[in-house]
C-alpha cells in the first residue's frame, strides 16, 4: 500500500505562508512524516514543533535567485536526506504556494 511523506522547502520571508501550508497538510495527514527545511532564512522551529515536523535550518541558501550546478547537487542532497528519513513509498515536495485538498 502506498504511503506518503512531505518535504517542505520554505522560502525566506514567507513564514505566514509556510505556517498555512503546514497546517493544511496536517489537516489531511496529521501523522505522516513531514520535514520542514528553512533555506538559510526564517526560524521555523515553532511551526515545526507545533505541527510535529522534523526541522532543519540550512546554513546556506540554495534556492532562487542563485542556481548553479554545485547548489543543485546540495539541493538534491537535502531532498535525499528527507527521503531516507521518510520511510514511505512516496514523498511530496511542498512549497509555500502548494495547497492540497486531501
Amino acid at each position: 500500500m502506498a504511503s506518503i511523506s512531505f518535504l517542505h522547502l520554505a522560502s525566506a520571508g514567507k513564514k505566514h505562508s509556510t505556517e498555512k501550508m503546514v497546517e493544511n497538510v496536517r489537516k489531511y495527514h496529521p501523522d505522516n512524516y513531514y520535514m520542514l527545511l528553512s533555506d538559510a532564512a526564517d526560524d521555523l522551529s515553532d511551526i515545526a514543533e507545533k505541527n510535529n515536523c522534523d526541522y532543519i535550518k540550512s546554513l546556506s541558501k540554495l534556492g532562487y535567485p542563485s542556481y548553479d550546478s554545485n547548489k543543485t547537487v546540495q539541493w538534491l542532497d537535502r531532498f535525499r536526506a528527507a527521503c531516507h528519513q521518510a520511510q514511505t513509498s512516496h514523498i511530496m515536495m511542498m512549497e509555500d504556494d502548494v495547497w492540497i485538498k486531501k
